[in-house]
């Protein structure tokens, strides 16, 4: 054991003995922890760097520059939310396309979005979108170079992105905080405060700046990222193979309860029944209260679970329109609204369903279950179809075939939505309008705009949706509202900007 981790534990003994009770300067580093530290996380990094698309490993003047920012940028922005594994494909796709900024500028948010297609959280798209036309015409494609330009300048640039451009991209010296940086630091210094809470989020990026490197800034900060995917993960934890474990507090009390013969597990006593055993000391402002101590001292505990705000959950009918004829094939989507969620993208009808129009054919007694087996009235559900088939300028004597294909649910981090998927196959759309002349078929049109969507056994849709047949061409599309409206072949379908989650509901189409 390294003299530093005897210290450790000796100060994680007394946190323990003292039911948790510790002041603040428990989590600050001592110069020559930090000198450590940063040592040992670059040598580490030289060895076991992880080896992707979008990093440089050698940093000089020549490669620091703002095509480099634009490649960090980019990977940055696709890694947010989302796995390193995942993003190296895309990553490579967009840099194909789109190799510099000036080239992405040029770009229409239709073709963004299909090469987006898939990864999630959209709007993280358009921004890099709208924001490299903003670069190119304020600055002429040159990124700010510090971390507090960056932050000011571009839109969509949050004050992590901005430490690593500038880190990464320009060698300058900032530091970066994400969820990686808070479970490494969290543990390093035994920290059990609420995430979520500003002074404590604060207090990360002190420490954060505190442990920085700034001669190889990069290199530290990815070397973090590195430590938290591989060693330092929120459960399959590596200590042994960590190159800072004889930093870090949480492993420090870890051992320190075993050597107490884990005296704070077996007494159980709430600090409440415990005062005469506490010491006289300031207690810490960023760690929960001690009444949430922990029932055993694990690695894991870092950093502290918060309780989460229950998930909101919607239901949807899905309709897969088909329309078909002897030679081809096509299904209906509609653009969504260019603000909010998922805007600009494509998607299949879909109406929002109160919950109580539903079904439940579960033995579980438990309300709101996610796992129900429940199934959409039958009334409510042709009451909607028939709703559609009006805007089709359809009635029922136009279905050839009808039937429920299934549920499939589709995870937003803020939200759950449930889709209810109906199939139904018409014949020609479009048939009661061929007899009508070119003008008439525009008046025709034109009353069908006016109208509005609206059904008394529903919650209000997300939008008004007005269906009509476009005349001959098959990628014609009609804007009412606002809302496009387009029929697509089965083959364009994972091409197209539409959503995963109803992509996955149009697979139950088989």
């Amino acid at each position: 054991m390294s003299k530093n981790l005897e210290r450790l534990v000796s100060k994680a003994k007394e946190r323990i003995k003292n039911n948790n009770v510790h002041e603040k300067s428990y989590h600050e580093f001592e110069e020559e922890e930090l000198i450590g530290i940063r040592k040992s996380i670059l040598k580490w990094y030289d060895e076991n760097r992880r080896i992707l698309p979008w990093r440089v490993h050698e940093i000089s003047k020549k490669n620091q520059n703002s095509q480099r920012a634009y490649e960090v940028w980019v990977s940055e922005v696709m890694l947010q939310q989302t796995q390193v594994a995942t993003v190296v494909s895309y990553y490579k796709n967009w840099m194909s396309k789109w190799p510099t900024i000036f080239d992405l500028a040029k770009a229409n948010i239709e073709d963004v979005n299909k090469v987006w297609a898939g990864l999630g959280y959209y709007a993280r798209a358009n921004r890099l979108l709208q924001s490299s036309k903003l670069i190119v015409e304020k600055f002429n494609g040159e990124f700010p170079r510090d971390a507090k330009s960056l932050e000011k300048e571009i839109p969509g640039v949050g004050k992590y992105t901005a430490g690593a451009i500038s880190s990464i991209a320009f060698g300058l010296p900032a530091e970066v905080v994400d969820g990686n940086v808070i479970r490494i630091i969290s543990r390093l210094r035994g920290i059990g405060g609420d995430v979520k809470k500003a002074n404590v989020i604060n207090y990360f990026w002190k420490l954060s700046k505190d442990i920085l490197d700034t001669t190889r800034p990069g290199h530290f900060n990815q070397a973090l990222m590195d430590i938290g995917a591989s060693i330092c993960t929120p459960k399959s934890y590596s200590c042994n193979q960590c190159p800072i474990k004889n930093y870090c507090v949480a492993y420090a009390e870890k051992v320190a309860n075993g050597k107490l013969n884990n005296l704070f597990t077996k007494r159980k006593r709430s600090i409440d029944n415990d005062d005469d055993f506490l010491e006289d000391i300031e207690d810490c402002d960023i760690c929960i209260p001690n009444k949430n101590f922990f029932k055993e001292y694990d690695v894991s505990n870092y950093p502290i679970k918060v309780k989460k705000d229950a998930v909101k959950q919607e239901s949807y009918l899905v309709m897969l329109f088909e329309m078909t004829d002897i030679n081809s094939s096509q299904f209906l989507i509609s653009k969504r609204p260019n603000k909010g969620l998922l805007a600009g993208l494509w998607e299949f009808p879909n109406i929002l369903i109160d919950n109580t129009k539903f079904n439940s054919k579960s033995k579980s007694k438990k309300k709101n279950n996610e796992d129900d087996i429940i199934e959409l009235d039958t009334k409510v559900k042709h009451k909607a179809i028939e709703t559609y088939l009006k805007k089709l300028n359809l009635d029922f004597s136009n279905v050839l075939n009808q039937k429920y294909l299934g549920r499939t649910k589709h995870i937003f981090s803020h939200l759950h939505h449930f889709y209810y998927v109906e199939y139904i196959q018409l014949n020609k759309i479009g048939k009661s309008l061929q007899k009508y002349s070119d003008e008439d078929y525009i008046k025709a049109i034109e009353k069908l705009k006016k109208e509005e969507f609206e059904d008394e056994n529903y919650k209000k849709p997300t939008k008004k949706i007005k269906l009509s047949k476009v005349k001959n061409e098959e990628k014609e599309k009609l804007s009412e509202n606002n809302i496009e409206l387009r029929w697509i072949q089965k083959k364009e379908i994972n091409k197209s900007a539409i959503p995963t989650g109803m992509k996955r509901a149009f697979s139950l189409l088989k």
